[in-house]
């Protein structure tokens, strides 16, 4: 796969080849805080009326943008104004995210080189304890992420 141009949808499991072809949908608990997002194919309707793409509940994934604005340096501001807006726009801190660690998971996906590809083979690396004495740091360094690949893509 190739970086922040292709991932893996989590409706279907198939590879989106472009980004253009990919968004970004995500739902929000009873408390309005996110609880879960998901990157899927993009809807298309044919010619003749036909929807073709991952479609996912709208009541429960309410929200969606473009995968292009979760990239890159914009994309960064964007993640973490979903943790906060800052303190020009809100006196405090505002908890928006229900699972942090759905919310950080995300975030490795769109910012990190490698990541999306080796995410899927890391328990693999980890059980045969190929990242074994790895810190919470290194384990997600693009270097690491390229071995567990070359090591462990089937």
């Amino acid at each position: 796969m190739e970086p922040f141009k292709q991932w893996t949808c989590d409706v279907c499991g198939k590879i989106i080849d472009n980004s253009e072809d990919a968004y970004v949908v995500w739902g929000t608990d009873e408390s309005d805080k996110i609880d879960k997002m998901r990157i899927v194919h993009k809807n298309y309707r044919h010619e003749d009326g036909t929807l073709t793409g991952c479609d996912l509940d709208q009541k429960t994934f309410n929200r969606s943008l473009p995968i292009s604005a979760f990239l890159g340096g914009a994309g960064i501001a964007q993640l973490l104004s979903l943790i906060d807006p800052g303190e020009m726009h809100t006196s405090e801190c505002r908890d928006n995210i229900a699972d942090m660690r759905m919310f950080v998971e995300m975030f490795r996906r769109f910012q990190i080189p490698y990541y999306e590809e080796a995410r899927l083979c890391l328990p693999k690396a980890f059980a045969q304890g190929f990242l074994c004495g790895t810190n919470e740091v290194a384990t997600y360094v693009p270097d690491t992420l390229k071995a567990v690949i070359e090591r462990y893509k089937d």
